[in-house]
């Protein structure tokens, strides 16, 4: 039961609980001095060792990670001009001047 706090407790300093386990950990919290007392150790431990460590650069970290994993992407001409982020809008602003052309300049 104390690994559990203890893991309980990290996660909770960490931020990682989801809203609804965190909200249950504050009100144990409350009553239950061990788990303040691993809150404690796991911020004072966390302050440690983020002073020990060196800022990481933050552009692209995800990217990187995913790159590590999972190897680069390998995408094909047109797989990057549909991945575009402008694709989607460049195509509705296509059909939206075409239609206003249409109604404009063809007699009715």
């Amino acid at each position: 039961m104390s690994e559990d706090l203890e893991a309980l407790a990290g996660e909770y300093v960490l931020g990682v609980l989801p809203p609804d386990e965190e909200h249950a950990f504050e009100v144990r919290m409350r009553t239950d001095a061990e788990a303040r007392a691993w809150v404690d150790y796991w911020r004072t431990s966390f302050a440690e060792w983020s002073q020990a460590m060196p800022p990481a650069p933050v552009p692209h970290v995800k990217d990187r990670i995913d790159e590590a994993i999972f190897g680069k992407p390998t995408f094909k001409r047109w797989e990057r001009v549909l991945l575009h982020p402008f694709f989607v809008p460049g195509i509705v602003l296509v059909i939206l001047a075409a239609t206003l052309l249409k109604v404009l300049l063809i007699p009715h």
